[in-house]
């Protein structure tokens, strides 16, 4: 998806489906963008490297729920995120290398 970007408008519902490859900088922005919904989204074929699990670890700080349905295959729901996590320092020092930043918060509550 280089130099590749969605813009939302209006009050379109968004809904479909994408095969993410297994690339590490492609499976860290699908794996962010499953705050922009509060429903079960369901992610295939991510791969287990240490940026995603930190990345998973950040997310299920914010209370999103994460459950591993198959060897590399997950769902995830951020249907109830602890927005006062987002201030702590715990979750400041471990976000820096994350696609999870404020810019992503931007968007919650208006997908």
């Amino acid at each position: 998806m280089s130099n590749q970007a969605f813009r939302v408008q209006g009050n379109a519902k968004l809904s479909g489906s994408i095969q993410p490859q297994g690339a590490n900088n492609e499976a860290l922005q699908i794996v962010s963008a499953v705050l922009l919904t509060n429903k079960k989204v369901t992610v295939k074929n991510i791969p287990d490297i240490l940026d995603i699990r930190k990345q998973m670890e950040l997310l299920k700080g914010l209370n999103v729920k994460i459950e591993k349905i198959g060897l590399n295959d997950f769902t995830f729901q951020a249907d109830d995120i602890d927005t006062d996590h987002l201030s702590s320092e715990t979750y400041q020092d471990n976000a820096k290398d994350t696609w999870i930043s404020d810019a992503s918060w931007t968007f919650i509550g208006e997908v």
